[in-house]
């Protein structure tokens, strides 16, 4: 199904970040996940599933009835905890296509109404719509699939593919 004109990019932006994020932690390990370069950040793991967090959370703000196993670790306002048994990085990013199908069919679903209605939050994007709500989210999640790229990288990995 073709998503309606004016969430299209968004729509496209969503598939693009999902190869990204795929790609990107093609070939991590979970002890390479685990890794803080420095010690003030926060290691690959905990953002791969912040990133995944944050797709169920926006799904839901869609109305899909799903809900991330790993939320209380990773969920919106959590911050990484140093003493935290977190899962391993493959139960952290296997939800990862489950949430995207359900994701892509909900926003090619979005009527010009919804997408020219109000977001649930404000955000730093001059759109007040739940279309700029959106757009601000992609761009979240971009930025730390950047993030994961770098830490890739330092662990000897190829570059990130696009493809």
């Amino acid at each position: 199904m073709e998503p309606n004109p004016i969430v299209k990019q968004i729509w496209n932006q969503f598939k693009l970040q999902t190869k990204g994020f795929n790609n990107v932690m093609d070939g991590i390990t979970d002890t390479q996940s685990e890794i803080r370069i420095p010690d003030q950040v926060n290691n690959m793991k905990w953002i791969a599933g912040h990133i995944v967090s944050n797709r169920f959370q926006f799904s839901q703000v869609l109305g899909l009835p799903i809900s991330y196993a790993f939320f209380e670790y990773f969920g919106r306002g959590k911050s990484f905890n140093e003493n935290a048994e977190y899962p391993n990085i493959e139960a952290v990013i296997h939800p990862w296509q489950e949430v995207t199908d359900k994701l892509l069919q909900k926003v090619a679903q979005l009527t010009t109404a919804e997408l020219e209605g109000e977001p649930p939050i404000k955000t730093p994007i001059e759109d007040p719509t739940f279309a700029g709500f959106m757009a601000f989210f992609t761009m979240h999640e971009a930025y730390h699939i950047g993030q994961l790229s770098l830490f890739r990288r330092i662990h000897g990995h190829s570059a990130m593919k696009y493809a």
